[in-house]
């Protein structure tokens, strides 16, 4: 079964997430950065998704993944989740680049039903 990486600050978040997905791949969640950073260095060729949360604790999910998925030159595909994107990202450009870095940006409140599937769709066609 493959396997997904859930960053989110908020745990509500990480276990809904869990619940969501729990059919579709194995799904570990982490509610605190430090200790999702050390699970992917060592398990990331096990790792099929990351989805993180952009704000997620002292630093972003952005500068996370830049930072420790492609500097790393790891192929971690990742979806990036906020409840604030669309305020603090303020051009059409700046989330272009987004788009260009992550398989998907959701603004929470998203449909889970459609995330669900979406997740579902890449996972059965990688």
């Amino acid at each position: 079964m493959k396997k997904i990486v859930v960053i989110d600050d908020d745990s509500a978040i990480c276990e809904s997430l869990k619940i969501l997905l729990s059919s579709v791949a194995n799904v570990e969640i982490f509610d605190c950065l430090e200790t999702a950073r050390k699970y992917i260095r060592k398990e990331y060729r096990n790792i099929d998704l990351l989805i993180i949360d952009y704000n997620v604790g002292e630093e972003n999910g952005i500068s996370f993944y830049k930072k420790e998925i492609i500097k790393n030159e790891i192929k971690l595909p990742a979806i990036l989740i906020s409840g604030f994107i669309v305020t603090q990202l303020k051009t059409p450009y700046e989330l272009n680049k987004l788009d260009n870095l992550f398989l998907g940006v959701y603004e929470k409140p998203f449909d889970f039903i459609a995330f669900r599937k979406f997740v579902k769709n890449f996972l059965e066609n990688s």
